[in-house]
């Protein structure tokens, strides 16, 4: 929900979108241009082209397909990744963000970093690659003296030592 101004009031997402900070300026965003360029009986605008800016200015989401209605003095954008339901087809569009730096993550299982490019479908944590999320970092562990996967009940509280090798 943004104010007349295009400032972001309130903003959820739902899967592998983030929604826009609270305060952050959302008028470059095409959608919210065409909603406040829109005459008075133009009050829902649908645009395919539709963008979320994110606070540092420097990234953008990936193009999204976007309906913004008016009520009152507030509007309310509805921007979907896929199958928007007012589309007849509406297709992802992979690789249309404006760059932004690499985000570095280090993995709790191997303890390697990687760029996280990717998240796993059920924990929704980075994967890094070798295969490792959120779901293996609280099962699997790898015993620093045997360098076996072992599940995490094999080893005593903190340690880096399988039990195996420990005792």
């Amino acid at each position: 929900m943004l104010g007349s101004d295009g400032i972001v009031s309130f903003a959820a997402a739902r899967g592998g979108l983030f929604p826009p900070a609270r305060g952050s300026d959302q008028s470059a965003n095409p959608l919210v241009q065409a909603a406040m360029r829109a005459e008075a009986g133009d009050r829902l605008v649908t645009r395919t082209d539709a963008q979320i800016s994110y606070r540092s200015g420097h990234h953008t989401s990936d193009l999204l397909n976007g309906q913004a209605p008016w009520a009152g003095d507030r509007l309310f954008l509805t921007m979907v990744y896929l199958r928007a339901p007012w589309l007849t087809f509406s297709p992802p569009r992979d690789y249309t963000a404006d760059q932004a730096p690499a985000a570095w993550e280090e993995c709790e299982h191997c303890h390697q970093e990687f760029v996280a490019e990717g998240v796993c479908g059920r924990c929704e944590q980075p994967r890094c690659p070798s295969g490792h999320c959120g779901c293996t970092a609280r099962v699997d562990k790898t015993c620093t003296q045997c360098f076996l996967h072992k599940h995490s009940s094999q080893f005593d509280t903190g340690a880096l030592v399988c039990r195996d090798c420990a005792g």
